[in-house]
């Protein structure tokens, strides 16, 4: 926004965004560094960038896919806004409940070609499973196969302000999921178990063994490998090549997600 072509309004560029993310609902300073955002949070600016054009059309590709479900709530809330005032919004998503919760109808694609489309109103769940994957699907309860041995165990592991008396166990051969919602400390958790940060207190075992992980070297040596939350910025170095990349930390083992 520029005064008779020439000085950007920054006032007015603040008060518009001011604005504009209020009404969205979206928890942002205006005037805070994109940089010292959390990534699901740089998410909802880009969409708020988007939204701020006034078009009538909006293409989403995977929007939620970097938030919570809190700051999803949020966004389907903005979307809800924007549809009844006429804008058409078509919104990329592999996640079932958000097509049920969201959308009005709906399109199948798989392997480039439009397989059906459709009222959401008119199919379900199941029945749509069958055009995504290109046939039927039995469910299959996994059965229990005893308890396994500790590969991994923290015990009592706190950040003042992050995270507080965690405790959790992998076994060898086990997948341990970690969710919670935006900010909810599970980033800086596992950070602390690498060693990019460290906890003020708790203990860390691996196999058995009592450890010390103070920084990635020692993961590392420890059979760790880290995969960071967001791999563009923290998991690669784009300067380098992809031979580079690959073998910086060539010891493998445990890996965290």
């Amino acid at each position: 926004m520029r005064l008779k072509g020439l000085v950007v309004d920054h006032a007015r560029m603040r008060s518009d965004a001011s604005a504009l993310l209020q009404r969205l609902g979206f928890d942002i300073e205006p005037q805070a560094r994109l940089r010292s955002l959390s990534l699901a949070k740089r998410q909802l600016v880009e969409i708020a960038r988007a939204i701020s054009r006034d078009g009538q059309t909006l293409i989403m590709d995977e929007p939620t896919s970097a938030i919570g479900g809190a700051e999803t709530v949020v966004l389907f809330k903005a979307i809800r806004q924007l549809t009844a005032h006429g804008v058409g919004v078509a919104c990329v998503s592999h996640r079932f409940s958000e097509i049920f919760s969201i959308a009005d109808d709906y399109t199948v694609f798989r392997d480039g070609q439009r397989i059906g489309s459709g009222l959401i109103a008119d199919i379900t769940r199941e029945r749509l499973i069958q055009p995504i994957v290109g046939g039927s699907v039995t469910r299959v309860q996994r059965a229990a196969s005893g308890e396994k041995p500790t590969m991994l165990h923290a015990h009592g592991d706190s950040r003042k302000g992050k995270f507080e008396d965690i405790e959790v166990k992998v076994g060898h051969g086990e997948i341990l999921g970690i969710y919670g919602l935006m900010a909810a400390g599970r980033t800086e958790f596992v950070n602390a178990l690498y060693g990019l940060d460290n906890a003020d207190s708790g203990s860390l075992s691996i196999d058995g063994e009592a450890v010390r992980i103070r920084h990635p070297q020692a993961a590392i040596a420890y059979g760790m490998a880290l995969l960071t939350e967001d791999r563009k910025d923290n998991g690669l170095v784009g300067l380098r090549s992809v031979r580079e990349n690959i073998t910086f930390a060539v010891d493998g083992g445990y890996t965290i997600m």
